[in-house]
C-alpha cells in the first residue's frame, strides 16, 4: 500500500502575537490606573491602538487570516479599549460621581462589547465603513480627555463641588456609549481614498499637517485627532439626512375642485 505523508500545517503566530501585545498593554492601563499612575494608564492604552491597527493588516499581507485570530482580536479589544478606559475615566475623574459613574463606565464598557458582537455577527469579508463608532476610537477618546484633564485643568485634585469638566467627560462618556450602539457609520478604506487628480496636493497638506506636530504639544494634537474622528460619523449622518431632505420631492397642493 502508498503511504501519504502527512503534510505538516504551519501556523504564523505574528498576527496573534500583536493581539496579545494590544491585550497586554490594556491589562497594563489597569495595572497603573490602580496604582494611580494615571498617564502612564492612558499612553498604555494609546499604545495599544498601535498592536490593535497592525494585526489585521499582518495577517492579510501573510494570509494568515482565521477566525480565532478575530475572536482573539475582539477579546483584547473589550479588555484595551473596553474595560481599562472604563476603570481609568472612573479611577481619575467619575469616582466623585460615586454610583452614577460607576454606572457611567459600566455602561460603556457593555456597549463597547456589544458593538463587537455585532461587528463579529454581521460583518463579512472585506467592510468600507464600520456600523457604529469603533471601539478603538471610543477608548482612545476617553484616554486623550483624561491626558488633556491631567495636563491642562489646574483645579485638578482638589476638592471642588461643581467640577464643570468632570460633569462633561460624564456626558461625553454616555455620548460615546451611544455611538458605539448606533447605526451611524464610520469610515475604513474611503478616509484615505481622493481623487488622482488630487493626490499630490492631499500628500502635501498631509507633510505640513505633521511638520505642525513639533509646534503642538502631544496631548494636545492626539485628543483633536480623536475627537476629529469621533465626529466625522454624526457628521456626515446629518449632513446626509440635510441631503435626503433636499433631494426629496416635494408634494404639491391640488387645484380645488
Amino acid at each position: 500500500m502508498r503511504r501519504t505523508r502527512k503534510r505538516r500545517k504551519h501556523v504564523n503566530i505574528l498576527p496573534s502575537l500583536l493581539t496579545i501585545g494590544n491585550m497586554y498593554c490594556g491589562l497594563l492601563s489597569v495595572v497603573y490606573t490602580i496604582n494611580g499612575e494615571f498617564k502612564l494608564a492612558a499612553w498604555m492604552i494609546l499604545l495599544a491602538l498601535l498592536f490593535d491597527g497592525s494585526d489585521g493588516h499582518v495577517a492579510r499581507l501573510i494570509r494568515s487570516t482565521s477566525n480565532f485570530g478575530k475572536e482573539l482580536d475582539s477579546l483584547a479589544d473589550v479588555v484595551t479599549f473596553g474595560v481599562a478606559p472604563a476603570v481609568l475615566v472612573y479611577r481619575s475623574i467619575l469616582h466623585g460621581f460615586e454610583h452614577v459613574g460607576v454606572f457611567l463606565v459600566t455602561l460603556y464598557a457593555i456597549t463597547g462589547a456589544l458593538r463587537l458582537a455585532r461587528y463579529n455577527v454581521y460583518s463579512s469579508g472585506t467592510v468600507k465603513s464600520f456600523t457604529g463608532l469603533p471601539i478603538p476610537g471610543a477608548g482612545c477618546m476617553i484616554a486623550s480627555l483624561v491626558l488633556m484633564k491631567l495636563k491642562y485643568d489646574p483645579l485638578y485634585g482638589q476638592t471642588i463641588v461643581y467640577d464643570y469638566l468632570a460633569f462633561f467627560i460624564a456626558a461625553f462618556v454616555v455620548v460615546l456609549a451611544f455611538l458605539m450602539v448606533s447605526t451611524i457609520t464610520y469610515p475604513k478604506q474611503e478616509l484615505f481614498l481622493v481623487r488622482r487628480n488630487r493626490a499630490f496636493q492631499y500628500t502635501f497638506m498631509l507633510i505640513v499637517f505633521l511638520s505642525l506636530v513639533k509646534l503642538m504639544k502631544p496631548t494636545l494634537f492626539l485628543f483633536i485627532v480623536f475627537i476629529t474622528y469621533v465626529l466625522i460619523g454624526p457628521v456626515n449622518y446629518l449632513t446626509r439626512s440635510r441631503k435626503g431632505l433636499e433631494q426629496a420631492p416635494q408634494e404639491t397642493e391640488e387645484p380645488a375642485s
